[in-house]
């Protein structure tokens, strides 16, 4: 890149940060904006069904696939939440059983990629709903359900900074998540 596709860039970044409504980092790193939730969702949604094998210990219980992730920042909160749906099947249950997870988790962002991924998902609850099929879901296949999709979702870019355009990644300082928004800070 010479100078003056340098310039043209950063005078771009720095107009559409203007317009975007941003606001000064409350830390001192830079100007900051809001990644718009829904467009974030959109595509961390389009990675989606993923099949996978649900083991432990080296026995095999079945295949879960993961579907249908909503990805949302509550209010007042600095973590993100996440509901997957999920279906459950093994030689015992061909037809599976339906469920969902819910999950919270931090962020973080690869700048040689440019990706944001979740961070270290915690499961908060797993739910079947079949009542009636529940019941062939131990305890311990719950809990082994919320670890093999918080581990397959913590892999998964939910975002990449390269499919806005209007972004210069170069310069990001960091990215947070504040009331319910995934926050870019940029600085020089």
């Amino acid at each position: 890149m010479n100078r003056r596709e340098f310039l043209y860039i950063s005078a771009l970044s720095t107009a559409s940060l203007v317009f975007a409504g941003c606001g000064i980092d409350p830390q001192g790193r830079g100007y900051s904006i809001n990644l718009p939730m829904v467009l974030v969702s959109k595509k961390f949604a389009e990675q989606f069904p993923i099949k996978q094998d649900l083991s432990y210990g080296g026995f095999k219980y079945g295949t879960i696939e993961i579907v249908d992730p909503k990805l949302l920042g509550p209010k007042g909160k600095d973590k993100m939440s996440l509901g997957v749906g999920f279906k459950f099947y093994n030689m015992f249950l061909p037809e599976g059983i339906n469920g969902s997870v819910s999950l919270n988790s931090g962020i973080r962002y690869e700048p040689t990629t440019t990706n944001i991924f979740l961070v270290k998902p915690e499961v908060e609850e797993v739910t079947v709903q079949n009542v009636s099929l529940g019941q062939f879901l131990t305890t311990e296949i719950r809990k082994i359900i919320g670890v093999v999709v918080a581990e397959t979702i913590e892999k998964r870019p939910i975002y990449n900074l390269k499919e806005n355009k209007s972004m210069v990644s170069g310069f990001i300082k960091g990215i947070d998540i504040r009331n319910g928004e995934i926050v870019l800070t940029f600085g020089l």
